[in-house]
C-alpha cells in the first residue's frame, strides 16, 4: 500500500469521548466572552491589531490552499482543507473586531458590500474541493440520516470522467480567482496604513510586509491546528509538514527582509521623524521587550527550520509555528500601538495597555475558532484526498 493510500477520508461513527465534549464545552463557553475596553491614546489599539492578525489567518488559509493548487504542488492534499477550513471561523473573528469597533451597530450594514467578493470566491472554493469527499462519505456511511445529508451537499457526483474534467477546471479557476482577491484584500488593508502621515505607516513596503506576515502567520496556524486536532493530525504525512516547515521558513525571511529594508529607508531618507520611530522609540522606548520578543519570534525562531532534523521533530515544529503566530501578533502590535503611542503633539503622549477585558475577547475569539474547526472536522473529511481522474 502507498504511502498516500490512507489519506483518503474515511468515515468514522461520532466518538462521544468525554474528552472531546470537555474541550469543546470549555471552548464554546469561552466563546460567548464579547466585551472590550479601549484606550483614548491610540485608539481602537488593540482591537486593531487582533483584527488584523485574524485577517491575515482568514486570507492566509485559502491564498495558501490556492497557491499550491495552481502551482501543481503534490504535498497540498495533506495541508488544503486545514487551510480552507480555518477561513470563515477566521474571516469571522475578524468581523467581530470590526462591528465592534464600529461603535454604531445601525451603520454596519455599510460592511456587507466587501464581504460577498472574497467570502464566496473562498467558501465555494473550499466547498467545491469538498463535493468528491462528500460522494465519498455518502456511499460509506453506515446509516440513512447521513447518506441522506450528504447525497445533498455531494450534489450529485457520481465521478465519471466527464464531471472530474469540468471539476479541475472549475477547481482551477475559483482557485485564481481566491488568490488574486486574497492578494488584493491584504494589500488593500497595508494601503490603508501607508495612506496615511502616522510614522511607520507611510510605507511602500507596506503590502509585501503584510502578504508575507499572512503566509507565515497562515502557515504556522496550519501547523497548530494539525498539532491540537487529532482529526488532522492522524492523517498529516510528516513529508507535508516537512514541506511546511519551508514555506514558513521562506516567509519568515521575507519579513526579516522587509524589516531590515524598512530601517534602511528610515536611515537613508533622512527623515528625523522615522529614524526616531525606528532607531529609539521601538529598540529602547518603553514597548522594547514586545519589539525585540517580535524579531525573536518572527525572525530568529523559524531559523531552525533550515535543519531537516529540526522539521522532523514535532515538539520542535510546534514550538516555533506558536512563536510565529505570537511574532506576528506582535508585529501587528508594534506597528499599530507603538507607531500611535506618541502623535505629532507631546500632549497626546501616553502609554497603551491592553485591559483584562481585551485579553478576554482575545481569549474569546481563539475559543471560537478552535470549536468551530473542531466542529467542522466532525462532519467532513479532515484531509483532503488526491483525486483521481
Amino acid at each position: 500500500m502507498s504511502d498516500d493510500a490512507r489519506f483518503e477520508p474515511l468515515w468514522r461513527p461520532a466518538n462521544r469521548g468525554s474528552t472531546w465534549l470537555v474541550a469543546a464545552g470549555l471552548a464554546g463557553a469561552a466563546a460567548l466572552i464579547g466585551a472590550f475596553g479601549s484606550n483614548q491614546t491610540a485608539g481602537w489599539g488593540f482591537e486593531t491589531v487582533a483584527f488584523v492578525w485574524w485577517l491575515d489567518l482568514g486570507l492566509a488559509g485559502t491564498l495558501l490552499s490556492a497557491v499550491l493548487l495552481l502551482a501543481q504542488q503534490p504535498w497540498r492534499t495533506g495541508v488544503s482543507r486545514v487551510a480552507e477550513a480555518m477561513t470563515p471561523f477566521a474571516l469571522a473573528c475578524a468581523l467581530l473586531y470590526v462591528a465592534a469597533q464600529t461603535g454604531r451597530p445601525w451603520l454596519e450594514g455599510w460592511l456587507a458590500p466587501w464581504l460577498p467578493a472574497y467570502g464566496v470566491a473562498s467558501l465555494s472554493f473550499g466547498y467545491l474541493g469538498l463535493i468528491p469527499d462528500f460522494a465519498t462519505l455518502r456511499d460509506g456511511s453506515p446509516g440513512a440520516r447521513a447518506r441522506s445529508v450528504y447525497g445533498v451537499l455531494a450534489l450529485g457526483w457520481r465521478g465519471s470522467a466527464r464531471q472530474w474534467s469540468h471539476w479541475k477546471v472549475g477547481y482551477a479557476l475559483l482557485a485564481a480567482v481566491s488568490a488574486a482577491l486574497a492578494l488584493g484584500a491584504q494589500s488593500m488593508v497595508a494601503l490603508d496604513f501607508a495612506v496615511t502621515n502616522v510614522p511607520g505607516w507611510h510605507s511602500t513596503l507596506l503590502p509585501l510586509h503584510f502578504v508575507a506576515g499572512a503566509v507565515l502567520s497562515g502557515s504556522a496556524m496550519v501547523v497548530a491546528v494539525v498539532a491540537l486536532l487529532p482529526a488532522t493530525r492522524q492523517l498529516v504525512a510528516p513529508r507535508h509538514v516537512d514541506a511546511l516547515c519551508k514555506v514558513i521558513l521562506a516567509a519568515a525571511l521575507t519579513v526579516t527582509w522587509s524589516h531590515a529594508l524598512e530601517h534602511f529607508i528610515a536611515w537613508y531618507s533622512g527623515s528625523d521623524t522615522d529614524a526616531r520611530l525606528y532607531f529609539d522609540t521601538r529598540p529602547r522606548g518603553p514597548y522594547a521587550l514586545a519589539y525585540w520578543a517580535m524579531l525573536f519570534c518572527c525572525s530568529v525562531a523559524p531559523q531552525l527550520f533550515w535543519s531537516a532534523r529540526a522539521r522532523s521533530r514535532p515538539t520542535v515544529v510546534l514550538a516555533v509555528s506558536v512563536l510565529a503566530l505570537l511574532g506576528m501578533a506582535l508585529d501587528r502590535f508594534v506597528l499599530v500601538v507603538v507607531s500611535q503611542h506618541r502623535g505629532w503633539l507631546p500632549s497626546t503622549w501616553a502609554l497603551v495597555t491592553p485591559t483584562a477585558v481585551d485579553a478576554a475577547m482575545l481569549v474569546g475569539s481563539l475559543s471560537f475558532f478552535f470549536t468551530g474547526l473542531a466542529l467542522l472536522f466532525r462532519l467532513v473529511p479532515a484531509v483532503e484526498r488526491e483525486h483521481a481522474t
